[in-house]
């Protein structure tokens, strides 16, 4: 085979392999021998290293111990020779992340060194001829502004082939058809990985630790950027696919616990429709400051479903743009606002569920894709042309007297027919029928007594 060689030493054998990645060539090394069998690669750049210091080691006859060194922004490798009783031998030692393999390369004969060895893994490397591929420059336009390259170079092209191209839509009975081939994807998302964060106690770090890590291990502080997906997920975008590869290839460790890395594809953030959620996050929107309090976070969450946990950040009141809960279910009976009375003022809020994207795949043969929910974050008939959401809650003085912050229960939204956050509007508690149910009273023990 042209992409592999092989040779023995001793009661060793050794198997170098050429494998084709999508940025670059990388050489998977196998050692057997008896009892066990190890396996470990490296780049081309860390091969030719590795050939010249096999020639180097070579050079110098007799028992004395040398040793080399080779940092990569994203491994380490070490070469030593040494000796013991059965005679001198070379040992690479690969270090990525948490993961470590070691090759031991005895001597043939005694003083022989390594260099034929090395001779015929240097044919092997300079033997393979990198394939260029003819890549089409860009020409200047003038007519394009230079404001609009450089907002849309982020995450796409010029010619619209990324997430921000404008395609066109076709609306036939709430479905959405974008006219847009599956495999166009903006460069960036090309060459980013998508890494899974969990934890021990279900502890999730956040974006600043996230970084202060990944600049630690992977020693890549120029030209990588970090986003933050939810839920533990987080987009590592890398400068070259190279780079991305040899993150891929190690294992790494986060608070004890090991870290998913894979590739980012398009439903890599969603969940199928048919594995529900047992438990969603919901941000209350604009809640007034004297009812922030764990009694109405309680009695909202048993509205929706069942409470289970307040968010710590609204527990220490770092933000007060929201306060986030966690209630069971997988949303399907979470209103999309609710209605608090407080001495004689009905304040309507509305509540945002993360709930995360879900998919499901088409059936070939059908025209009509089955639509994908999106995260219902954003209610749609309060948008406005900015589409931007009002989050400042609504009061209106009652003519009825009330005593203490009530919740009334029979003032919330109704669930929708269709998917997406569409809130109902608003009806006037001053006229509701008599036979109604009253309100419950957080002050008093007793409404019917």
């Amino acid at each position: 085979m042209e992409d592999c060689i092989y040779f023995s030493v001793g009661f060793k054998s050794y198997d170098l392999e050429r494998i084709k990645g999508t940025a670059g060539d990388w050489y998977e090394w196998t050692e057997r021998s008896k009892r066990n069998v190890t396996r470990t690669s490296f780049n081309k750049k860390s091969m030719i290293w590795i050939t010249q210091v096999m020639q180097e080691a070579s050079k110098t006859k007799g028992n004395v111990v040398k040793r080399w060194r080779r940092l990569e922004p994203l491994s380490e490798i070490y070469c030593a020779r040494n000796f013991n009783k059965y005679g001198r031998y070379l040992s690479l030692i690969n270090i990525r992340g948490r993961m470590r393999s070691v090759i031991i390369i005895p001597e043939l004969t005694l003083n022989s060194g390594w260099g034929n060895i090395a001779d015929k893994m240097g044919r092997f490397l300079s033997s393979h001829r990198k394939e260029v591929e003819s890549t089409k420059q860009r020409l200047v336009d003038n007519n394009y502004p230079f404001a609009e390259a450089v907002r849309s170079i982020k995450w796409s092209n010029k010619k619209g082939d990324g997430v921000n191209a404008q395609a066109t839509l076709m609306k036939e009975e709430g479905i959405l058809c974008i006219n847009e081939s599956s495999n166009t994807h903006s460069e960036v998302l090309q060459r980013s990985l998508v890494g899974d964060f969990e934890g021990r106690n279900n502890v999730l770090p956040n974006l600043a630790e996230v970084r202060s890590w990944a600049n630690k291990f992977w020693r890549q502080s120029h030209g990588l950027n970090i986003y933050e997906m939810g839920a533990g997920k987080f987009l590592f975008e890398f400068a070259m696919e190279t780079t991305a590869e040899q993150v891929l290839a190690g294992e790494w460790i986060w608070n004890n616990s090991r870290v998913r890395l894979e590739w980012w594809s398009p439903t890599l953030a969603a969940t199928d429709m048919e594995n529900k959620p047992t438990a969603i996050w919901t941000k209350i929107v604009g809640l007034p400051l004297h009812l922030w309090s764990e009694t109405v976070f309680k009695a909202i969450g048993d509205l929706c479903g069942g409470w289970i946990e307040t968010e710590e950040e609204t527990q220490l009141r770092n933000h007060l743009k929201w306060a986030r809960i966690k209630v069971k279910g997988d949303g399907s009976k979470i209103p999309k606002q609710v209605t608090i009375i407080n001495a004689g003022i009905s304040f309507s809020m509305q509540l945002w569920t993360e709930i995360p994207a879900r998919f499901t795949i088409v059936e070939e043969g059908k025209e009509k894709p089955v639509i994908q929910q999106l995260s219902r974050f954003y209610p749609e008939d309060k948008r406005g042309e900015s589409c931007g959401v009002s989050r400042r809650p609504r009061g209106k003085v009652l003519k009825r007297n009330f005593v203490g912050p009530t919740l009334n229960s029979k003032n919330l939204g109704q669930k929708p027919s269709k998917a997406g956050p569409i809130v109902q509007k608003h009806t006037d508690i001053t006229n509701l029928p008599v036979s109604s149910k009253r309100p419950m009273n957080f002050n008093e023990p007793s409404r019917d007594n």
